[in-house]
């Protein structure tokens, strides 16, 4: 048999009243989003590793290809507005664009020298933003 004090019976209802009203309410969901975050972490996990493993291991650059392709695309062209102008940057477009010869071709023929093909048409600086790092020795 339990035995209560008078002060027990009003301690409990002072606990009683907040919690019916949710001021002492534990969220019961966070042990359970915790849970959940955890498995999706370590699901993402697996997927990368099998990913890296099954996919990206082993895959080589095809460097000559990716050069062919950006010195094909006409958008390389505007690196040349500043040298020669836009409306000779547009006529020699055009040109590329009705023949189907490469840009450095048709501009040649126009009369641009290779020295400013060389300057402007210098991929891996554009790729840098205009600016050009200094290549580590073995480095590409």
């Amino acid at each position: 048999m339990q035995v209560r004090r008078a002060g027990d019976r009003q301690r409990h209802r002072d606990h009683d009243r907040p919690a019916c009203r949710g001021n002492f309410e534990l969220n019961v969901r966070i042990p359970l989003i915790a849970r959940n975050l955890l498995e999706s972490i370590a699901l993402l996990t697996s997927a990368a590793t099998v990913l890296d493993e099954k996919c990206v291991r082993g895959i080589q650059a095809n460097r000559a290809g990716a050069a062919r392709s950006a010195e094909a695309t006409l958008a390389v062209a505007t690196a040349l507005n500043p040298f020669i102008g836009y409306d000779r940057a547009t006529e020699i477009v055009r040109r590329r664009r009705a023949r189907g010869r490469s840009l450095r071709e048709v501009a040649r023929e126009k009369g641009v020298g290779e020295d400013i093909l060389e300057q402007a048409l210098d991929l891996r600086r554009m790729a840098l933003g205009g600016r050009l790092r200094h290549r580590r020795p073995g480095g590409s």
